[in-house]
């Protein structure tokens, strides 16, 4: 004779369907942390006492029994080392049931809070007695209804410089894509333009960059997972001092409409620079003049910095012992004004 310790069990085969009274709230879909009540009524048709009846229901994977919940005939049915009898292996002792004689036994579960979209969690009683063999409620099925969230504060784009955010140097970009929702995202897809003012250091992905689709960067991505996107950029040169470097992104999934993520921003420093030894002033000839020859004077002012020089202005002081040629200043090979 089967026992009530050998259903429900993994493995074991499943319990035809027979007492259609298990009835379920909700009665068709769940969300991640919902209250399910199950209440499983049955009455002794026959003509002699049922004996030492019990009464086990079906512990689902990604349901747990909210405890002090079991109830038997309206009075509470005290948990056992945390748990309630009904969802032990032998089942709740309910006693005899004389003939006629009816028995409503009720306990509630609380949903998992992640829960993949579209599982399917069976609910199902059973009852026996030393006279009957074991019988089965009606099987309740119930579908998981979820989805993932990827807008969240964990979902971010940053750029940082490496080094000092300046022209010429690099800057790394990061979009990071976390799943805050209650089930796997699919097909997780990132739009990272290159920030304008700079330009993408080729295979700094692994791949060639590319800006005519969206790289899926996740096939799929479990609740509470996260994901990135990593690329280098060059800082244009010259730049204005305080240009704003601005990184965007926007994500999307199969679930996920696209949306765009608050952008990062970086400013630029940069400066003209004439200090090296490239800016130079030279005189022709160097060391020996005689009175009334003619010397040739060149200062170079070269722009070692980071930044365009705007309104430059030159001067040279002579002595007394020199005096200027009129009509032979150049800038560039082009003739200065005298006056």
């Amino acid at each position: 004779m089967r026992t009530l310790s050998e259903v429900f069990t993994p493995g074991a085969p499943a319990l035809p369907e027979g007492l259609r009274t298990l009835v379920v709230s909700p009665e068709r879909e769940l969300e991640p942390g919902t209250t399910v009540r199950a209440v499983f009524t049955f009455r002794n048709n026959g003509g002699a006492r049922a004996t030492n009846v019990r009464v086990r229901f079906r512990q689902p994977d990604r349901l747990l029994y909210a405890a002090g919940s079991a109830r038997l005939d309206g009075v509470a049915l005290p948990d056992e080392s945390g748990t309630s009898p009904l969802i032990s292996s032998e089942g709740a002792l309910v006693g005899d049931v004389a003939p006629g004689e009816e028995r409503r036994i009720e306990l509630a579960y609380e949903a998992a809070g992640i829960l993949e979209n579209g599982t399917e969690i069976r609910l199902q009683a059973a009852i026996a007695a030393r006279e009957v063999q074991p019988i089965g409620s009606n099987v309740v099925r119930l579908v998981a209804r979820s989805r993932p969230r990827l807008s969240n504060p964990l979902t971010s784009v940053t750029m940082a410089a490496l080094g000092e955010a300046v022209p010429g140097s690099n800057v790394e970009v990061t979009v990071r894509v976390h799943n805050s929702g209650a089930s796997s995202a699919h097909g997780v897809s990132v739009v990272a333009p290159v920030p304008e003012h700079t330009s993408y250091i080729s295979s700094s992905i692994g791949t060639a960059y590319e800006r005519t689709r969206a790289p899926v960067v996740a096939k799929v991505l479990c609740p509470n997972e996260s994901v990135t996107l990593t690329y280098r950029a060059r800082i244009e040169t010259p730049l204005p001092h305080g240009t704003q470097i601005v990184a965007n992104a926007t994500v999307a999934s199969e679930e996920t409409a696209a949306f765009s993520l608050a952008h990062a921003v970086l400013l630029v420093r940069s400066a003209p620079d004439f200090g090296d030894e490239r800016t130079s002033l030279t005189v022709d000839p160097a060391t020996h003049v005689r009175p009334g020859e003619r010397l040739s004077i060149a200062l170079v002012a070269y722009n070692g910095g980071n930044a365009r020089a705007e309104r430059v202005l030159a001067r040279l002081h002579l002595s007394d012992a020199l005096a200027y040629a009129r009509g032979s200043a150049r800038v560039d090979e082009l003739v200065v004004r005298d006056g």
